[in-house]
């Protein structure tokens, strides 16, 4: 169980830098493009679904900034 959460986290991780190498980077990030966080929140409840994963905490960060953070699932599968 405990590899297959590994995987899947680093699915996750795949998930989020490749949807973060499509931002644009010749102008400084001022927000989040919107279809990056849509990428993310239809992508990642389906990899923990794969992945039998109860939940999950991500942050895009950049320069120190937090520009977006999302809950998904759940923090203790047994309540």
């Amino acid at each position: 169980m405990r590899v297959v959460s590994f995987r899947i986290a680093a699915m996750l991780l795949a998930s989020a830098v490749t949807a973060l190498s499509q931002t644009p980077k010749a102008e400084p990030l001022k927000k989040v493009d919107q279809s990056t966080i849509q990428r993310l929140e239809r992508d990642i409840p389906e990899l923990l679904r794969k992945g039998n994963v109860p939940g999950l905490s991500i942050a895009l960060i950049r320069d120190g900034k937090t520009y977006w953070a999302h809950g998904f699932g759940v923090k203790n599968a047994k309540t």
